[in-house]
């Protein structure tokens, strides 16, 4: 078995968090609008109704809810990985994607009105994220270090 290094504990957590959002956006995705945005926000963007833009949109966001899913799969596969050069590359790799998803939240869906007041969070959270694998990072560095040494 596996041992449960940082590594993996993160990789744990991340694939849990991405499967349980994805198969929340899955199946009640107007449900999830309401607690997160409130009745008028989820009004506005089309998620009670029954027409085609507001199925188009249930179908977008079932496809990133399944998304979600996949990258929770791929983090569970990779959380046994024992290699210290990979789990540096593939913390980096992480790194940069919860920074540029946090980018795209200042520049491109803050200046969406409707979705404004939930921005801040969003980008706190993905800077969270992003901090959890910097973590793992800086403290894989020494173990990575004794492996050359060896």
């Amino acid at each position: 078995m596996a041992s449960w290094s940082l590594f993996r504990l993160v990789c744990l957590f991340h694939a849990f968090i991405d499967i349980f959002m994805g198969l929340l956006m899955i199946f009640s995705i107007s449900t999830i609008s309401r607690i997160a945005h409130g009745d008028e926000i989820t009004n506005k963007l089309h998620l009670i109704d029954d027409d085609e833009k507001s199925r188009l949109i249930q179908t977008s966001e079932s496809l990133v809810g399944m998304m979600l899913i996949f990258i929770g799969v791929l983090l569970y596969m990779v959380s046994s990985l024992e290699d210290k050069k990979f789990q540096r590359y593939f913390s980096k790799g992480c790194i940069l994607i919860h920074i540029l998803l946090a980018c795209w939240r200042i520049f491109v869906e803050a200046k969406i009105q409707v979705l404004q007041k939930d921005v801040h969070g969003q980008i706190i959270t993905d800077l969270v994220f992003a901090g959890t694998w910097l973590i793992v990072l800086l403290l894989t560095r020494d173990a990575t270090k004794a492996v050359k040494n060896e």
